[in-house]
């Protein structure tokens, strides 16, 4: 039987949850590995995101914040903004989870997400690739004051990160559960999947887009159809960072079986200055690492599923000197006659 891992938030006990209460007067419960539970002041976020702990107020029925001001910044677009709030940090490792919180305040006036995701892209998107083929199995569900999602975890612990849309208006954590989701096993009548991720190289392109095209939309030709499926996740303009935060990477998860491949082929857009922005598309050497290593694979491998990294596209200089690409040449010739030594040896 599966355990949930419950947490009321209220000051009347419930059942099996267990009670978050102030551990002294005026202090709220931090976070430490110890007790594995705990409000933080910097989500897990790429990069962390600061958040109001010494603002969060007990009350009956449970843990509020209210903010007289935010950080909007408008040279990075409406994406770019820290309405600060709360965050609750649960130890859980690797796998999935699914989340049910249910707020104080109403959800028109809440924004909910889990581990720097983005709340509202979990809420808007229908379909993940341009022909509108690929759909969105891993929806937001909302009732009164219930948050729900299902979520597959990387690393360590998940942060349910709380925060207000409108300033001076309490928002709050009544409950907290998160319900473990076992692996899908694949019967033996359905066939494998081999899932696709990337940018605009490797995405579908629909007929109004040609000629452009890139390697995800013929990929399957490679492959007898009675025996895998391919599908295609990939969509221009995506990184590591915005393919996480947007869902995308989330839902091939809890669409794939255990067994099933997900090759993952980012780069150029990683490269882009705005490895600050909360949802922007960029990320710092150290910000890759991690969602590589932290992030990706240890998620893939949770849901037993198997992980392959593909190397970015090269980018080509249509300006670069005729002795660059007699240089890439060579290289290319001697990196051959290695192979060709190697094989022989």
């Amino acid at each position: 039987m599966v355990k949930s891992i419950q947490f009321n938030f209220a000051v009347s006990p419930k059942g099996e949850y267990r009670s978050i209460v102030q551990e002294e007067q005026d202090s709220i419960p931090r976070y430490d590995d110890v007790k594995g539970y705990g409000f933080v002041d910097k989500t897990c976020a790429q990069p962390p995101r600061e958040v109001h702990v010494e603002q969060i107020v007990p009350s009956q029925e449970g843990y509020t914040i209210s903010e007289a001001r935010f950080v909007n910044r408008e040279e990075a677009g409406e994406n770019d903004f820290n309405h600060f709030g709360l965050c609750f940090r649960v130890k859980a490792g690797p796998g999935a989870y699914r989340v049910q919180v249910r707020t104080t305040s109403s959800l028109e006036d809440t924004r909910i997400a889990i581990s720097g995701m983005n709340a509202d892209d979990l809420l808007n998107v229908d379909y993940w690739d341009a022909a509108r083929l690929v759909p969105n199995r891993t929806r937001v569900f909302q009732e009164q004051n219930v948050w729900s999602y299902d979520y597959v975890n990387g690393r360590e612990y998940i942060d349910i990160e709380i925060e207000p849309r409108r300033l001076q208006s309490p928002v709050g954590i009544a409950e907290l559960v998160l319900t473990p989701i076992p692996v899908y096993l694949r019967s033996e009548s359905k066939r494998p999947t081999l899932f696709t991720l990337g940018d605009s190289t490797v995405k579908s392109y629909i007929f109004m887009e040609a000629p452009m095209s890139g390697w995800g939309q013929v990929f399957d030709d490679l492959f007898d159809s009675r025996q895998v499926s391919v599908i295609n996740y990939a969509m221009g303009g995506r990184s590591f960072k915005s393919a996480y935060t947007e869902g995308r990477f989330n839902d091939i998860l809890l669409t794939g079986y255990a067994g099933d491949v997900v090759l993952i082929q980012f780069g150029h857009n990683d490269e882009s200055h705005d490895e600050d922005h909360r949802f922007g598309r960029g990320a710092t050497e150290e910000m890759y690492r991690t969602y590589i290593r932290e992030f990706y694979i240890p998620a893939i491998r949770s849901r037993q599923m198997i992980p392959m990294l593909v190397t970015p596209m090269a980018r080509v200089d249509g300006e670069a000197p005729p002795d660059m690409f007699i240089g890439i040449l060579s290289a290319c010739e001697n990196f051959q006659s290695l192979c060709v030594n190697w094989q022989k040896s």
